[in-house]
């Protein structure tokens, strides 16, 4: 569902594939080879001392509509890190993104990951972010960027190198710094898959629409929705992610059942965000105590039953017993 609770508010703070015979390296890079990313791989796995250095992330492209809560289509920044994080399995991990449709539509347009450099970058990745606290901290590239230009405008510093006037959003470079060397070979596997990506125009549909006014039927039992913008990653399914007043969801028919799914868990990730807001706690409490706010606030609204749909899509067992929130709702 959503991803470590300390990290949502920001409050924590060659060649890529090694030939076996001759340990020769190369640099899938749209331009020019970049010698640092062996290195970042080696390092992100503790095998030396060097530092790497980076690649690519996040932005909102479209307009929003003009709804109640601003909607629009996830960057392809967003979309390549989501993308790469959606192969990384990494189980009972609740920041995982991993998410086997994606992977199936994207290989039915682009070929298999295995084909490509990417296959590598995910076992990096999977063996590297082994905790929940890193794996979760890594997802904040996602943010850090607005564009792929303005990302390859920064390809020639690490993020420890990376100052404000090269980035989107401080915030989200501090949390993803915190994440260590994996986070470079995140950014680096983004950045290759990036253009690839660039040309999958389709699986949106009327997205942006039907979310828009799923959304507005609801935001009375959100009312932080209404600080917040939603934007659609194709590649999250039925997940959802938020930092700051930002809202990532999946998008139906890829991975997500419906627009009604998402628009729950655009509100669910926006009350994640009130509930930090009151104060830290463990991720497991934060995430029980908005599942029980934005249940018991539907069950007013006379929503139970949509909010049902969606909860019963998840194992929501290591969360412990849902409380009752009469103490906990406004």
């Amino acid at each position: 569902m959503s991803w470590l609770s300390d990290v949502v508010n920001g409050q924590d703070v060659s060649d890529r594939r090694e030939a076996s015979e001759s340990g020769a390296t190369e640099r899938h890079h749209p331009d020019a080879e970049a010698p640092w990313v062996a290195a970042t791989r080696n390092w992100a796995l503790g095998g030396g001392p060097q530092k790497p250095y980076p690649s690519h992330i996040r932005s909102f492209d479209q307009p929003a509509m003009r709804n109640s809560v601003p909607i629009v289509r996830a960057s392809l920044w967003t979309e390549s890190v989501l993308h790469v994080l959606a192969h990384v399995e990494a189980p009972g991990l609740a920041p995982s993104c991993y998410n086997p449709t994606w992977i199936a539509w994207a290989a039915a347009r682009l070929g298999p990951a295995e084909a490509r450099l990417l296959r590598d970058d995910v076992d990096v990745i999977a063996r590297a972010a082994s905790t929940h606290k890193v794996l979760a901290r890594a997802q904040a590239l996602a943010w850090v960027f607005d564009s792929p230009a303005q990302a390859q405008s920064a390809v020639d510093y690490t993020l420890d190198e990376l100052g404000p006037e090269h980035v989107d959003n401080e915030r989200s470079l501090a949390i993803a710094r915190a994440a260590g060397p994996v986070a470079e070979v995140l950014r680096a596997a983004a950045e290759t898959e990036c253009s690839l990506l660039a040309d999958l125009d389709d699986g949106w549909g009327d997205a942006v629409s039907s979310i828009g006014e799923a959304l507005n039927a609801i935001v009375e039992v959100a009312p932080a929705l209404a600080m917040c913008e939603v934007a659609i990653a194709r590649p999250l399914g039925l997940r959802g992610r938020v930092l700051g007043s930002s809202i990532l969801v999946g998008c139906p028919a890829i991975g997500c059942p419906n627009a009604e799914h998402a628009a729950w868990q655009a509100a669910h990730e926006a009350t994640v965000g009130e509930v930090v807001r009151r104060g830290p706690a463990p991720f497991h409490v934060v995430e029980r105590n908005a599942v029980a706010l934005l249940c018991s606030r539907a069950r007013g609204a006379g929503l139970g039953n949509a909010v049902a749909r969606w909860m019963e899509r998840f194992d929501l067992r290591a969360l412990g017993p849902i409380p009752g929130v009469d103490d906990l709702a406004d």
